[in-house]
């Protein structure tokens, strides 16, 4: 039998609130007036595409793992996810740090070799938005290594994630 517990999820709209405002604060302190006009045009667009190879990249490898995915919208948040069924806590790990080895890591050898500050740019708002995936990577991997992950769901749509110890024990985090 599970026991449910059920708790919000503060540090998750802590996290996603303070990487907003450290990004606006990076980016304006960045040199960007040595950007080009065809940099400043194309930033957007290239920030708003990593955003979404992120959510591609974290749904190739649920799948890699076998396991369902799909990626939806939160559009009452404005963020794209993916959504899954299970994950075991060694899978939620891979999932949540891939876009930092498929995506971070490019961008930060490709800023070093080339000094170009329109791609530090797009480095730092795809590392801030990051934040959160690292946080649960860190805090999975040290509180339970054992647990499985599900996305906790009312009337079909996406309203938190629950953390399931081999205990039984379930415990809810409302987003």
């Amino acid at each position: 039998m599970t026991v449910k517990n059920m708790r919000r999820d503060y540090i998750l709209r802590f996290l996603c609130i303070t990487s907003v405002v450290a990004s606006v604060a990076v980016v304006l302190n960045l040199p960007l007036h040595r950007m080009s006009e065809l940099e400043y045009i194309l930033l957007l667009p290239s920030a708003l595409s990593v955003m979404v190879l992120h959510e591609v990249v974290h749904f190739a490898v649920i799948r890699f793992f076998g396991r369902w995915a799909r990626i939806t919208t939160l559009l009452r948040r404005g963020a794209l996810m993916v959504e899954y069924d299970v994950l075991t806590a060694k899978e939620y790990v891979c999932v949540s740090l891939a876009p930092l080895v498929f995506i971070q890591l490019p961008l930060s050898v490709l800023y070093v070799v080339t000094s170009n500050v329109a791609v530090l740019a797009i480095a730092v708002l795809h590392a801030m938005g990051s934040i959160a995936d690292i946080f649960y990577a860190i805090k999975i991997t040290l509180t339970c290594r054992n647990c499985v992950l599900r996305l906790y769901r009312e009337n079909g749509k996406v309203k938190g994630y629950s953390i399931v110890k081999p205990n039984g024990e379930e415990t809810v985090y409302l987003i």
